[in-house]
């Protein structure tokens, strides 16, 4: 770095602030920062006490199963596999993970095979593909839709939705 001129100091502009909005804050309510430290703090522990939870982890792994689902689907003309086991065969799952209730042991209920992923919104994010045969603490099924979100639904639902698409 021979060479480099040495860095000239610059004169202190009234116009230029010498500090930022949220330091002004900081230093006037510092009572503001440490509750919400204590809040992100509290969070983070939350969040890792839940990741023991089994069914956490049930609709994590539903997720990923649902995630590959999607990107098979994409490259087989918007078309969902035969089976899970499909899958595991063509790469876009890996053991260990396995599709089965982390809950029960049993298989996942697969109820997409061969079909085409929805084109409607609304159906995207009612569309079943998979669930878990057992109900949850709170009374729902864990499932995951086409849209790719995982949650849970009731069972009225869930057997109303198998209906309308034929898997009741």
């Amino acid at each position: 770095l021979k060479g480099i001129p040495p860095r000239q100091k610059q004169p202190v502009r009234p116009w230029f602030p010498q500090s930022t909005p949220v330091v002004g804050l900081m230093h006037r309510r510092p009572d503001v920062f440490r509750a919400a430290a204590a809040y992100q703090k509290a969070q983070h522990a939350l969040q890792k006490a839940g990741e023991n939870d089994p069914e956490w982890r049930n609709k994590v792994r539903m997720m990923e199963i649902g995630q590959a689902l999607h990107w098979y689907a994409t490259e087989h003309e918007q078309t969902f596999p035969d089976c899970i086991g499909v899958l595991f065969e063509k790469g876009y799952l890996k053991p260990p993970l396995e599709a089965k209730s982390i809950l029960t042991g049993r298989p996942y209920v697969y109820v997409a095979a061969g079909e085409k992923q929805p084109t409607k919104r609304i159906d995207y994010s009612r569309r079943i593909l998979l669930y878990d045969d057992q109900a949850g603490e709170c009374g729902g099924y864990p499932c995951v839709f086409a849209s790719g979100v995982g949650s849970s639904i009731c069972g009225d639902e869930l057997k109303e939705q198998l209906r309308k698409e034929g898997n009741a």
